[in-house]
């Protein structure tokens, strides 16, 4: 988003901000306090010599795996589901 565009609505912003590429909804939409590092839907996907976190909710609906991986600490999104 262009720095020159006026900003209607700052709770938006800031979840649109947060938001990583690959994840199934805007981050801050799910439960309070929890994060993509607590989902069942965050697992490890190879790639390369390593593996990343990824958000398989995303794969599901797209049906292909976003194209970064997603930090533990975000806060997590609508699909949110506790890992046990």
């Amino acid at each position: 988003m262009s720095e020159n565009l006026t900003v209607i609505d700052r709770e938006f912003e800031n979840k649109r901000r947060m938001t990583h590429a690959g994840m199934a909804h805007w981050a801050g939409t799910g439960p309070r306090g929890t994060t993509c590092g607590d989902c069942f839907y965050l697992v490890s996907k190879p790639h390369g010599l390593g593996s990343t976190m990824r958000c398989d909710k995303y794969r599901q609906m797209m049906k292909h795996w976003g194209t970064a991986p997603i930090p533990r600490t975000t806060p997590s999104c609508k699909y949110f589901i506790e890992r046990k």
